[in-house]
């Protein structure tokens, strides 16, 4: 049995460091982008955004610091798990979901025509494409180019995308690319974890929640989309944790949000979804449907916090309560920046 007790101590004291819900509300009292940048100046992020602002000026710099401090972060987890075989196995899994956002990052700003640097700065080098990795794709002139790379590097994704290349040819829509790169991630990432215990246990339980999140939220961009009936079931991903794909089906054919809420009246997401959609009737806005169930999916994770301490379940709520606080940090300093009132900047912050 894989012995997770020096590795939880450590991360403990890394989990200690999280921002309280107190200290991100004087952010959002701020005035303006400086005094938030001079208030995180005077915690442990300061190294890493003084050397972001060296790279970049302003709001640039900064949230350069803040990638830079959460890679530092996930890297010092990596470390401590290199001397637990299983625990490194199971952050391996985890950290490939960062190799979807990479690949769906240069992706899509290959097809919008993005310069290099616009590209470089939304990715996290944590996976297993490793920051050579993904500079290399980022030179790639066009997505060909990229997909050629993967497949001479011979990874896996390759395949997905590779298959689903000629159909973006005739389209020049990202939109089967992408769902080809989450299926084939969410079958990869749970046949990794197959027969481990607990802890493989907890990890499947988290994509295959992850998986019913992101049906929903596909569920309810299509009600706005003209999408032939037909077609409609090659949209959802399989394998979640509640939902299938057939019951995903006949809640697209409903007419209004409100009966698909009605409907998961008797699931743990019906709540997200109602206070989604309170906010989608206010802006008009899917986004926030979105947001609500992000926010459900981390606070689950987040639990995981109070699990058994012997397991993986503190490494895996400390990597995405690591990466929310980032989140939340960009969101402030983006909403201060263009002068967003504070209440609305508090409504798309994730506090766990």
């Amino acid at each position: 049995m894989a012995d997770y007790g020096y590795l939880n101590a450590r991360i403990r004291a890394m989990k200690s460091r999280l921002f309280t819900p107190q200290f991100l509300e004087g952010l959002l009292r701020a005035a303006d982008t400086s005094e938030v940048t001079a208030a995180l100046a005077h915690t442990h992020y300061r190294v890493d955004l003084e050397r972001g602002m060296v790279r970049y000026p302003g709001l640039l710099g900064i949230e350069e610091g803040l990638r830079y401090h959460v890679l530092s972060s996930f890297r010092k987890v990596k470390e401590l798990a290199e001397s637990e075989p299983q625990a490194y196995q199971l952050l391996k899994v985890l950290f490939s979901r960062w190799d979807i956002h990479n690949l769906k990052t240069i992706l899509r700003g290959k097809h919008a025509a993005a310069s290099d640097r616009e590209i470089q700065e939304q990715l996290i080098p944590i996976g297993e494409l490793d920051e050579a990795h993904l500079t290399e794709l980022v030179r790639q002139i066009n997505i060909k180019g990229c997909l050629d790379l993967l497949a001479m590097w011979g990874l896996p994704y390759a395949r997905p995308l590779t298959e689903g290349y000629p159909h973006y040819l005739k389209t020049r829509r990202l939109t089967e690319l992408e769902l080809r790169l989450d299926k084939f991630y969410y079958q990869y990432a749970q046949e990794q974890v197959k027969g481990w215990g607990m802890n493989a246990d907890l990890v499947r339980e988290l994509l295959r929640r992850e998986v019913d999140v992101t049906n929903l939220v596909t569920l309810i961009r299509l009600m706005t989309e003209d999408v032939p009936r037909e077609k409609i079931p090659e949209y959802f991903l399989p394998g979640g944790k509640i939902l299938t794909v057939e019951q995903l089906v006949a809640l697209a054919e409903l007419e209004e949000v409100e009966e698909i809420v009605e409907a998961l009246k008797k699931t743990p997401y019906a709540g997200p979804l109602r206070e989604g959609l309170k906010q989608y009737l206010k802006t008009g806005s899917l986004a926030v449907v979105e947001r609500r169930m992000e926010e459900f999916n981390i606070q689950q994770i987040v639990r995981l916090f109070r699990a058994d301490p012997l397991s993986a379940a503190l490494m895996v709520a400390y990597i995405w309560a690591k990466f929310n606080e980032m989140v939340n940090l960009r969101i402030i300093l983006r909403g201060k920046a263009v002068g967003m009132p504070e209440e609305a900047i508090r409504e798309a912050l994730v506090i766990v």
